[in-house]
């Protein structure tokens, strides 16, 4: 499963460039695993 910070390096890695974008991005931990929200 996935830390925490393992999925806050992954949406940083897919918005690399756009910053803006990685702010109103929130990940929520579900039974399925992370999702965004």
């Amino acid at each position: 499963m996935f830390k925490a910070r393992s999925a806050t390096v992954t949406v940083d890695a897919l918005y690399k460039g756009n910053p803006k974008k990685v702010n109103v991005i929130e990940l929520e931990k579900t039974d399925e695993g992370w999702k965004i929200s």
